[in-house]
């Protein structure tokens, strides 16, 4: 989403006439169906991942391969709506993945280790 970020304010926002000036904002507001996306799905991925276990839901992370490839496909001077859907996909399937594997490393570790947080 890095990389997103940075060429949305260096190729695709001056192409469309916003001034470089305005570009870090600009890339931000365009990002946010991704945001949208991991938002949604998170509280209910933890749930799910609770009752079912994390392990289901880790094949969830699939569907981001497949948004970044589609991400590959898009031309330099696409059209935005495209571009959101894509990354709303990208954001559920973040979404979907984040706290279940969250809780499995947490889980893993001894009780004595993870009461200590970061050193």
């Amino acid at each position: 989403m890095l990389m997103l970020t940075i060429w949305l304010q260096g190729i695709w926002l001056p192409l469309h006439g916003y001034d470089f000036q305005v570009t870090p904002l600009w890339a931000g507001i365009y990002m946010i169906p991704s945001s949208v996306g991991i938002l949604l799905l998170g509280p209910l991925s933890g749930r799910l991942s609770d009752r079912y276990g994390a392990r289901y839901l880790h094949y969830c992370h699939d569907f981001n391969c497949c948004g970044l490839f589609l991400l590959l496909l898009l031309p330099v001077n696409f059209k935005y709506p495209l571009f959101a859907a894509i990354i709303f996909l990208d954001g559920l399937s973040m979404g979907m993945f984040m706290a279940p594997n969250t809780a499995a490393i947490m889980n893993s570790l001894h009780p004595s280790i993870a009461a200590q947080g970061p050193a």
